[in-house]
């Protein structure tokens, strides 16, 4: 839809430059720690909003928000979702599941499941904090890294963000 054209009576005002937009949002708002939910209206954290994909900035709708209305979507539109979620997994099926078949996929996958359990019976204890940056990520955000999968229960502790780092690392 075309934009009307401003009228002979008014000029029209000159566009400002990006960057002068985005410094006059930044001052509008009360810090760059805080935003406000365009969905429920409330100020919040900036960790209460997923962050976008693209720009890696925080989405206008926070997490509360974001998964109320997915519940929402998902029961009201029971078919259309399952229909997906089929077309997917037949889509993929077949990589999946040879991918799964690999020995050393079958072999990571015991060592990880040692990992599991050790830790869930008391045998090997979780720590509060990355060993490589000293971060304290929530306990599900600190990563069993194993540097030798000879060694199954000799693991590194490292927050997610250090144990991409160590992966990306390790395919150079």
């Amino acid at each position: 839809m075309a934009r009307p054209r401003p009228s002979p009576s008014r000029p029209r005002r000159p566009a400002r430059p990006p960057a002068a937009r985005r410094r006059n949002a930044a001052s509008r708002r009360p810090s760059q720690r805080t935003r406000r939910c365009t969905r429920c209206g409330r100020t919040r954290p900036v960790d209460q909003f997923f962050l976008d994909r693209r720009t890696g900035s925080p989405r206008s709708w926070c997490k509360t928000c974001c998964n109320a209305y997915n519940r929402a979507y998902r029961r009201a539109n029971l078919d259309r979702v399952r229909a997906r979620d089929r077309r997917y997994y037949r889509k993929y099926k077949a990589k999946q599941a040879a991918r799964e078949r690999r020995p050393d996929r079958r072999a990571k996958r015991a060592i990880r499941q040692a990992v599991y359990w050790a830790v869930r019976t008391g045998l090997m204890t979780r720590p509060a904090a990355c060993q490589r940056c000293g971060t304290e990520p929530p306990p599900h955000r600190l990563h069993a890294h194993h540097p030798d999968y000879t060694k199954p229960l000799d693991v590194t502790w490292l927050c997610s963000l250090c144990h991409g780092l160590e992966h990306r690392r390790i395919a150079e």
